[in-house]
């Protein structure tokens, strides 16, 4: 969706992909507080984040707020991994995962982790995997940060 991409840092490197599904929905609002919203629903498998430059051994940390509906099987999760020089993904993703429930859940998911010694960039992202019925996650606030000076 191309309004997703405003809901990205503008001018920051980013990307989105999905998997065509019937019933697939990726929506940008604002809510009546202001905040701004990427919904996703009926979705197979949906990423969306961002790439920044990493300081080697720099403590970094990504947070969203997510409200959710996640039935067993399916998966809401916040990403936070780095990229040597050429690209290449350094050591395993580090995830923080919501929890399956039949009722709708609100929380923040949050994932600090050092960059590796040879980490040129960082990322952080959303995923999003096997929606069924009613199942939806919606995101706000999202946030990658370095937390050391």
């Amino acid at each position: 969706s191309s309004a997703a991409s405003e809901w990205l840092a503008a001018g920051q490197p980013w990307f989105g992909r999905g998997e065509a599904w019937e019933g697939r929905s990726v929506a940008l609002s604002n809510r009546a507080d202001g905040k701004r919203v990427l919904r996703i629903a009926g979705c197979r498998t949906e990423d969306m984040g961002q790439w920044a430059g990493a300081t080697p051994q720099a403590l970094y940390g990504a947070t969203v707020n997510v409200r959710a509906k996640t039935s067993p099987g399916t998966s809401t999760h916040l990403v936070l991994s780095f990229l040597d020089e050429k690209g290449k993904h350094l050591d395993a993703w580090r995830i923080d995962r919501l929890p399956p429930d039949p009722a709708v859940q609100e929380t923040t998911l949050c994932v600090i982790a050092k960059a590796p010694p040879t980490a040129k960039y960082v990322g952080f992202g959303l995923r999003v995997l096997n929606q069924i019925n009613d199942d939806f996650a919606e995101f706000s606030d999202a946030s990658l940060r370095r937390l050391d000076p």
